[in-house]
């Protein structure tokens, strides 16, 4: 009785991700908003973003406060790092490529040699990588006498 009460948790704790189909572990298990079982990658995949420094997962609310430019020629935004400051900053239609609107964002750094760009010309930073950022433009600032990044 207690093995037949137990074989149902272990079920609904592994199987296939309703989404991809793809087999997925315990500590793997998600919910979307059906209340279906999601995997990590699906998860990550259309709810989160990943991170242009660490390579992990972000959360959606946090991928709107900075950007980084990779590729200044996409965009014409020089290539650097930047707050947003008003909103609507980007404007991306159904086909072709996107612009981010210049009077919308404000430069506070260099793009560092940790910041990968080979997937898109912007990036976005996790929360993480955000405070990372901020407290090095900040210092780096500071040093050579500038306005610091508030």
């Amino acid at each position: 009785m207690i093995e037949q009460a137990f074989v149902p948790e272990i079920i609904e704790e592994t199987g296939a991700c309703s989404w991809c189909e793809e087999d997925f572990e315990t500590e793997e298990l998600s919910k979307d908003a059906d209340g279906d079982p999601i995997c990590s990658e699906c998860y990550c995949d259309n709810f989160h973003f990943t991170c242009c420094r660490c390579r992990s997962c972000g959360a959606v609310e946090d991928q709107h406060n900075y950007v980084v430019v990779f590729d200044p020629t996409e965009h014409e935004v020089p290539r650097g790092v930047y707050r947003v400051i008003a909103a609507p900053y980007y404007c991306q239609p159904i086909t072709g490529g996107g612009w981010l609107f210049s009077h919308a964002l404000e430069r506070v750094a260099d793009v560092s040699v940790d910041m990968s760009g080979e997937d898109y010309p912007v990036g976005h930073l996790c929360i993480e990588c955000q405070r990372v950022v901020i407290e090095a433009a900040v210092l780096h600032d500071w040093e050579h006498g500038g306005a610091a990044v508030g």
